[in-house]
């Protein structure tokens, strides 16, 4: 297809020049005269040098009677006019403008281009496409659709995840992009069809939430409008918060009414890589005792007294050491992490359970009192996970619950609170992860080498020596694509699963 070329040069220029397009000539006031439209030809005024080959820097002077297509891109460093004259490209509209007010050759350099290719991945679920895109070249914004074309989201982020589709439907996903010179890329085009199955995390993502608050659950993507929003974790998860949000999972237990060992909550959906794929966190709605746990590893005796703050179902409940053996607060030293609760607690569940939870890795670096106690829960999250005290981590199945999963269980109206004093009526009776007895974080004191995070009686926040014998709820995350079978949350109705 002829290119057009916009021609300006002034009425001083003799040279009479061919092109594909009008030719303006302008004056040094502005005055323009409209010629013929005619084609362009390599002129004693204008000639046309093309690269020959990609990224080569050798040019030869065209002899085609057009612009060059879309193989070229103008190179503005090179492209001059031997008398000074000043040279303009125009690459929507395919024009040059010529400045001059005196005779003048000029050079117009292409350089040969490839354009840039896009190899996109694709992750899907029941209600959502996330596409990541690389390319042979720089991009500089990206463009998405969901539906052939019709519509484009812009954007200068590699990764997009379309989002509330149905499932088991197909759509034609369209993606360009402009690379680093200013050109467009060729088109991704593919259609994707979402899955059948309901996911777990995206049927509580997409159907339980609607907005913070409803159904105790909060998107922490630090925008929110409510009170103490600004508190918020800012980590894009979903939390469950609140006296009693319908967050129960039976797991591990086919059985037809779900037994009470079997009975989980759900802490909340993160997204750690932050790649719109959720996992799971769940921890044992009751204390964990020896049927479960075992004798052994860090087994220490009965938990003691249940005083009134206790809200579980059992009449005994039985002590662990946070570590006995070495008296560190190193989790990677623990028998409570090695033999009670990855080996015995891990091998209570069918291959078919252990599948559906995913290998963590821990933050177990800790920080100090004085960074832990005496801040609001958001503090308290940012020392514990994003700026812990000591770079340590420990992978493996099975943990306990951080310091902040607690603090962010209870409403928001007590994230302004400071941890030492969630001890109050409002937080035990709004905060569901209060259960009543002394239990361990897997936080420890980065300040005491001995000594980690628990919850006292009576919803006290504090530490004590990880030699002392305390109750203990199982924590791990779910995979992603965890099904759900049905359910609605409830204590009597739990979510059922599978895989």
């Amino acid at each position: 297809m002829k290119k057009k070329v916009i021609l300006k040069v002034s009425i001083l220029l003799l040279a009479i020049v061919t092109i594909s397009s009008y030719i303006y000539l302008s004056s040094k006031n502005g005055e323009t005269i409209d010629k013929k439209k005619q084609q362009i030809k390599n002129t004693n005024m204008l000639t046309m040098m093309l690269e020959t080959e990609v990224g080569s820097g050798n040019y030869e002077m065209a002899d085609d009677n057009k612009w060059p297509g879309s193989g070229y891109v103008y190179n503005e460093n090179l492209s001059k006019c031997e008398n000074g004259s000043i040279l303009t490209w125009n690459d929507e509209t395919k024009s040059v403008t010529v400045k001059s007010s005196v005779s003048d050759k000029c050079y117009l350099y292409f350089d040969k281009y490839n354009k840039a290719e896009l190899n996109v991945s694709v992750n899907k679920d029941d209600s959502s496409i996330t596409v990541t895109v690389t390319s042979t070249d720089e991009i500089t914004k990206y463009y998405y659709s969901k539906d052939g074309g019709s519509n484009y989201v812009e954007s200068t982020n590699n990764t997009y995840t379309f989002t509330n589709l149905d499932n088991d439907t197909s759509y034609q996903i369209k993606i360009y992009g402009i690379d680093s010179n200013g050109q467009t890329t060729k088109e991704y085009n593919e259609t994707i069809k979402t899955d059948a199955i309901l996911t777990l995390a995206n049927y509580i993502k997409n159907t339980i939430y609607s907005s913070d608050g409803v159904n105790g659950l909060y998107y922490h993507d630090g925008v929110g409008t409510y009170t103490n929003a600004n508190q918020e974790a800012g980590d894009k998860s979903y939390r469950y918060s609140g006296a009693n949000p319908n967050n129960y999972v039976c797991f591990g237990s086919d059985a037809a009414t779900c037994p009470h060992d079997n009975l989980y909550r759900i802490i909340g959906l993160f997204d750690d890589d932050q790649d719109g794929i959720y996992n799971i966190k769940l921890i044992k709605h009751d204390y964990a005792n020896d049927n479960l746990l075992g004798t052994n590893g860090d087994y220490g005796n009965d938990y003691g007294t249940l005083d009134n703050y206790y809200k579980g179902n059992w009449t005994k409940v039985k002590g662990y050491y946070w570590n006995n053996s070495t008296a560190n607060n190193n989790w990677s030293e623990s028998n409570l992490n090695k033999t009670n609760l990855n080996t015995n607690f891990w091998n209570n569940f069918a291959n078919n359970w252990q599948q559906m939870i995913n290998l963590t890795l821990w933050q177990v670096g800790g920080n100090s009192s004085r960074n832990i106690d005496n801040y609001t829960v958001k503090t308290v999250y940012q020392n514990e996970l994003i700026r812990p005290d000591k770079n340590m981590t420990y992978k493996d199945e099975i943990g306990l619950m951080y310091v902040s999963d607690y603090g962010y269980a209870a409403s928001p109206e007590n994230w302004q609170t400071i941890l030492s004093n969630y001890d109050n009526d409002t937080n035990r009776n709004n905060n569901w992860l209060f259960m009543g007895l002394m239990e361990w974080f897997i936080t420890p004191r980065s300040d005491m080498g001995n000594i980690t995070y628990v919850i006292y009686e009576g919803d006290v926040f504090g530490t004590a020596y990880v030699t002392t014998a305390l109750a203990i709820r199982p924590t791990f995350y779910l995979k992603s694509n965890v099904q759900l079978v049905s359910g609605n949350g409830t204590i009597t109705n739990p979510y059922r699963l599978a895989i």
